[in-house]
């Protein structure tokens, strides 16, 4: 098992690298629906993946974002199933995010909670267009052992948690810091990790991987900080951002 070391740091001065990163909201835009006797209607109650499949195909094949949708099937993330919508549109882009919000529409409106409780469309090069999950507490559903309250547990609690989870994230974890005097953050406690994530051309991709990382920190809650950032293999900012203060949920 990988052991996270673990540092507790009460000044820390670090270069920020101002980073964008595109929202996704789950308020979906509706587009057409189907006609009364579509398979989508006969299934709502609770589609299997393969129904779910069929029912946009013969329910939604005529909108124009259907042919964007290269794969449906489900996958494991942050310890939780996803149906996961692969699509050929680009990630970052403002009409990828609309045109995924209309596709997730029309997947809330077949039902998929029976298959996974989580969504995830994503685009071409593996970036979350738009995301929507079920509202359960993931300490409760997990059974996460209890949640740090030093600097010394921190490291170990990560270990525990997503050490055998698979999560592609996690080997690239190489410290978590407890920071104050963090920069452009006041003298707000911050938990900061630093990973081996490279930028420059491969920025994005780990920008994507850097956010999973903040869903893992978030679901400690605010234990030991209110906020957290991560930086890439030159200590530059990939993201950062507020822990919930209530649980976190799918």
């Amino acid at each position: 098992m990988k052991h996270i070391t673990v540092l507790a740091t009460l000044a820390l001065t670090l270069l920020l690298a101002s980073v964008t990163i595109v929202g996704c909201s789950s308020t979906a835009t509706k587009g057409s629906s189907p006609s009364e006797d579509s398979t989508a209607d006969e299934i709502a109650s609770g589609p299997s993946l393969d129904e779910l499949t069929d029912a946009l195909s013969e329910g939604w094949s005529t909108e124009t974002w259907y042919s964007s949708i290269v794969d449906i099937r489900v996958e494991q993330r942050m310890l939780a199933q996803v149906i996961v919508v692969e699509t050929d549109m680009p990630s970052g882009q403002a009409d990828s995010v609309a045109t995924a919000q209309e596709m997730g529409d029309a997947i809330r409106e077949i039902g998929y909670s029976d298959i996974a409780p989580n969504l995830s469309i994503d685009g071409i090069d593996g970036g979350q267009l738009m995301g929507m999950g079920s509202g359960v507490d993931a300490t409760e559903a997990l059974d996460l052992p209890a949640t740090p309250q030093s600097a010394a547990e921190l490291g170990g609690w990560i270990d525990a948690v997503f050490s055998d989870s698979g999560e592609s994230w996690y080997g690239s974890i190489q410290t978590v810091e407890i920071a104050t005097d963090v920069p452009g953050w006041g003298d707000t406690a911050m938990i900061v990790v630093r990973t081996d994530l490279p930028g420059g051309d491969a920025r994005e991709q780990s920008i994507m991987e850097a956010r999973m990382i903040g869903h893992a920190i978030s679901m400690m809650g605010q234990s030991l900080a209110e906020d957290y950032q991560v930086l890439d293999a030159n200590e530059e900012n990939l993201v950062s951002g507020d822990i919930p203060s209530s649980a976190y949920r799918y």
